[in-house]
């Protein structure tokens, strides 16, 4: 059985004998790159319920290393080949159809994209926005760049293109959160939400990524002169 010190991949729909072998094969070998690192990454346990693949670290590295590195790499950052590790699972399972996930004990680390994010056969092309995080960006050889943006919802990275004027912008933006304007090729979900594939980046600014307690404590911090009925509550309830 998995111990507490184990981190689990669960394929959430089918059972293990499900499951084709060499298809099991990838998954174990993509989860061992994605939590790997300094520590050797052992097999402890397959159970059923779900499909669920344990594993433990082995010496020179730690089960606390391992989840960082798979959280950065779901965040599109941290070591190349876990981002890698990542995307491959994401695709696998929604070619699969099956609900992925990474916990320890009954803490949920992690969800890949789940199946209703797979794209459906319906696309167009429209001029749109997209915000999220700018994990990459280089030169494409064709005076303009090429970058990548992880969406903030946490879905697979999105390849955007751009000329070279509006590629320096960018490039002041390089690992922080932005939303940018163009023209680009868009999917519809079988559940009928629309995906950005690729954009054209025509315009980009900058995003505070920050909860809405942040927010509103910076608002508060601004020096305005604040009412202490800003919405009229107070007015609606003396002439209700």
């Amino acid at each position: 059985m998995a111990s507490g010190h184990d981190l689990v991949f669960e394929l959430k729909g089918k059972l293990p004998k499900q499951v084709a072998l060499s298809r099991m094969a990838s998954y174990m070998a993509e989860f061992a790159t994605l939590i790997g690192g300094k520590g050797e990454i052992l097999f402890s346990d397959v159970r059923e319920g779900s499909t669920c693949i344990a594993a433990k670290v082995g010496k020179g590295g730690s089960v606390n290393q391992s989840r960082e590195r798979a959280v950065l790499a779901s965040r599109g950052s941290g070591p190349r080949d876990a981002q890698k590790a990542f995307e491959k699972i994401c695709q696998m399972s929604q070619e699969d159809n099956l609900p992925a996930k990474i916990r320890a004990n009954s803490a949920i680390i992690l969800h890949f994209p789940t199946p209703k994010l797979v794209r459906s056969a319906l696309k167009i092309q429209d001029y749109g926005s997209l915000t999220g995080e700018l994990s990459g960006i280089v030169r494409d050889g064709k005076a303009g760049v090429k970058a990548r943006i992880r969406p903030l919802d946490g879905g697979p990275l999105i390849y955007c293109t751009a000329d070279e004027k509006t590629g320096r912008e960018l490039g002041n933006y390089f690992l922080g959160f932005v939303r940018v304007f163009g023209n680009g090729w868009w999917s519809r979900s079988a559940d009928g939400e629309w995906f950005c594939d690729s954009l054209h980046v025509e315009s980009a600014y900058k995003v505070n990524n920050v909860s809405v307690s942040e927010a509103f404590k910076t608002m508060r911090e601004l020096d305005v002169e604040w009412s202490e009925d800003p919405f009229g509550f107070d007015e609606d309830v003396r002439t209700a």
